[in-house]
């Protein structure tokens, strides 16, 4: 391990990695200085990089060819990834919400081009397990895609898809979905459901949320009506009743359920000891059924 006199210090992991415990904020000379007293160069790979590196951590490495220089700190990521004479740089500012790539010097915020970079490290990630990019699956959930090395499709139609982790069973009676843009893989929100002998709850069986960007563009009445193909497929004998509690004024989401062929059921007040009053604290609700068994 080496110590620098701003307290930085730079160990070597192994033949092809080094890690930069980075103590004090840098400059990028600083950090292209601190690499090259290894035998290191990363000043190509750090020229989209502008701005001071605050404490956190970097790493450098290299696998068959591959050059890969990671930073991060509570803010931001800056992943630089060179290949043959091609070098393709990624950052998140978390403070601003901001992402950008980097392609040989041309920025873009395409999602698509985003995605393929992002999947690249993961590839990496997979074929060399020991790679450090210790919370490189974060990305995804940064950038607000689906990592589909984790997920499965469940149901799909030509816009959505809705994925479940690939580690659950799909036939199990209770599902919390992510809802997927096809084009993109951005997540827009989830719908979940529960199955069971007797589907009545003052809370419903199906709940639904999409994001805030991403909402009135029929995103939850596409996620419904999959919801209700999947629960008309259900092989196993239970009710087969969708039940969805709305509060009075969500007119949104009843106009969801309403596309989806819902009609109301119950109009009233919410009893005392429903975990509806006393968590949501919602005392008053609409609750409507949609009879998947009527498609």
């Amino acid at each position: 391990m080496k110590l620098f006199s701003n307290g930085n210090t730079l160990s070597k992991l192994n033949n092809n990695c080094y890690l930069l415990d980075i103590k004090t904020p840098s400059t990028k000379e600083t950090i292209i200085d601190i690499f090259k007293s290894v035998g290191i160069n990363v000043e190509e790979m750090l020229r989209e990089y502008n701005e001071v590196f605050d404490v956190g951590q970097a790493e450098f490495l290299e696998l068959d060819g591959i050059f890969i220089f990671v930073y991060k700190n509570g803010y931001n990521y800056f992943i630089s990834l060179k290949e043959k004479d091609s070098i393709r740089s990624f950052r998140l500012f978390h403070k601003y919400c901001v992402y950008s790539l980097f392609k040989e010097g041309i920025e873009t915020n395409s999602i698509n081009e985003i995605k393929k970079f992002i999947d690249t490290l993961a590839e990496l990630k997979r074929s060399y397990p020991l790679l450090l990019l210790y919370d490189l699956y974060t990305l995804y959930d940064d950038t607000n895609l689906i990592n589909e090395f984790n997920y499965q499709v469940v149901i799909d139609d030509e816009e959505i898809e809705l994925m479940l982790p690939a580690f659950r069973d799909v036939k199990d009676a209770w599902k919390n979905l992510s809802i997927v843009l096809k084009s993109t893989k951005e997540d827009v929100g989830h719908i979940e459901f529960n199955l069971s002998d007797d589907n009545f709850k003052y809370v419903g069986n199906v709940e639904y949320v999409i994001k805030e960007k991403y909402r009135k563009k029929g995103y939850a009445t596409r996620a419904l009506a999959l919801v209700k193909r999947l629960v008309a497929e259900y092989e196993r004998e239970v009710d087969k009743t969708l039940y969805i509690s709305t509060e009075v004024d969500n007119l949104a989401s009843q106009g969801v359920i309403l596309k989806n062929g819902g009609t109301l059921y119950y109009e009233g007040e919410v009893p005392k000891g429903d975990k509806v009053f006393f968590l949501n604290k919602v005392d008053y609700v609409k609750i409507y059924t949609i009879d998947a068994n009527a498609l």
